[in-house]
């Protein structure tokens, strides 16, 4: 929750004030956000009292929506400040952000084409991972699918794999797997080595690998877990 400080500037009065304000802004209440009542009563003694702006968690893709609270007059309680009015943003979880961003001037943000399990340009690769690879899930290109690479050095050989992390997509941990015979996957272990990394999203391009001198085979693939 965001929470707003009601504030008198006043030295601490024995007397409780009540504070009117109304809400506006893009945002519904009960539907986007919890209800405010429209008042809010400082204690007799207290300086401030904090008011909170809860979110209501849904998995549909909106966009941002606005909540503004602007403190309304009370008789003559008190003189209204020069800062009368707050807003707060309310944003849509990573992927129902992302699904918006893509999928919303074609009206399909929470149409099935969207879904995390759905490939709309038939690329190979579903909308879960275009949302982690930081990929485009209308393009019909590959070009941010993990890499896959034999390396040789100091006398051994390792088999490399290069994908990107997107940072809006931290909460979705993406994993390497291997096997030797397609037939059964097991994680990687050990941390990527992070080759690069963009402060300002979080991306990262990150790096595995697998020492692969003495087997005649190995596979590896991405997974992701929550």
């Amino acid at each position: 929750p965001c929470l707003l400080r009601f504030m008198r500037a006043t030295s601490w009065p024995d007397a409780p004030l009540t504070v009117l304000f109304s809400t506006g802004g893009t945002g519904v209440a009960d539907t986007h956000y919890q209800a405010l009542s429209g008042q809010a009563v400082i204690a007799g003694g207290n300086r401030s009292l904090d008011v909170a702006v809860v979110p209501i968690s849904d998995s549909t893709a909106q966009g941002p929506r606005t909540v503004t609270v602007t403190i309304q007059p009370n008789g003559a309680a008190y003189t209204i400040g020069t800062n009368q009015t707050a807003s707060v943003v309310i944003r849509d979880k990573p992927f129902d952000a992302w699904r918006h961003a893509n999928f919303a001037s074609l009206g399909e943000e929470n149409s099935s084409a969207s879904d995390p399990a759905s490939d709309p340009d038939h690329d190979g690769l579903v909308n879960r991972f275009e949302f982690v690879l930081g990929g485009d899930p209308l393009d019909g290109k590959v070009t941010e699918a993990p890499t896959v690479q034999l390396e040789e050095e100091g006398g051994r050989r390792w088999l490399v794999m290069q994908y990107w992390h997107s940072g809006a997509a931290k909460t979705l941990h993406p994993v390497v797997q291997f096997s030797e015979s397609l037939g059964g996957w097991t994680n990687s272990p050990g941390a990527p080595e992070t080759l690069f990394h963009e402060p300002s999203t979080g991306d990262r391009l990150l790096r595995h690998a697998e020492d692969v001198t003495e087997l005649p085979k190995m596979f590896l693939r991405l997974s992701l877990e929550d």
